[in-house]
């Protein structure tokens, strides 16, 4: 839109014409600006469910595997919950 007032537009808008055109260019990169922060938020909110989803399963992981390696290590069988 700036090239576009310098170059073909030039000396087309005076007065109140420019003042508009100027104010819709200026609405155009407010709205543009308001559109790329929201979606800022999105990413970033998909960002930390991943992040912490894949912490969970990290932790579930290692827990597993714990108690996998302490019944191998005791002689237990594989279902730990079973009364013996």
């Amino acid at each position: 839109m700036l090239v576009a007032d310098g170059t073909v537009l030039k000396g087309r808008f005076t007065g109140v014409a420019a003042l508009l055109y100027w104010l819709g260019c200026f609405g155009f990169t407010v709205m543009a600006s308001l559109v790329a922060f929201i979606d800022l938020r999105a990413v970033r909110l998909e960002t930390q469910k991943e992040h912490r989803a894949l912490f969970e399963s990290t932790l579930q992981k290692i827990e597993k595997e714990k108690r996998e390696r302490t019944q191998k290590s005791n002689g237990h069988p594989s279902d730990s919950n079973q009364t013996e």
